[in-house]
């Protein structure tokens, strides 16, 4: 990673930092997206994938031991899951279009989104 020209080696705790302020920021994904901006496709998406897998597996067992999950949150689950097995299937001939500087501004893209909105979110009244 590479910041005002000093490389920042990517580090355990680094990507534990940048995983944490996703979560707690409500955004996800985009801090490690950006943490791993420059690297290879393959490595994007093997990286978020399991991070993603482990932070809502996290997420729903530290809901379920404490009460938080409703009927509501299984009802959006099961309306959800057709389009996530779908999108997993579509990935597998998908996923060689988008590589190299297509992916960089992708990645880019998506984070400055969730960014702003993550901006509005905290303002609007």
């Amino acid at each position: 990673m590479n910041v005002l020209g000093l490389e920042i080696p990517i580090s355990i705790p680094l990507m534990c930092a940048a995983t944490v302020s996703g979560y707690v920021s409500g955004i996800g994904g985009p801090p490690l997206a950006l943490l791993y901006r420059d690297a290879s496709g393959p490595t994007i998406r093997s990286t978020l994938g399991v991070l993603f897998a482990v932070g809502i597996v996290a997420t729903v067992v530290t809901r379920g031991a404490v009460g938080q999950v409703t009927a509501l949150d299984l009802k959006l689950g099961a309306v959800l899951l057709a389009p996530v097995v779908l999108g997993t299937w579509l990935s597998r001939f998908l996923h060689d279009l988008i590589e190299g500087r297509g992916l960089r501004a992708a990645v880019l893209a998506l984070s400055a989104t969730a960014g702003i909105g993550l901006l509005l979110r905290a303002t609007w009244p």
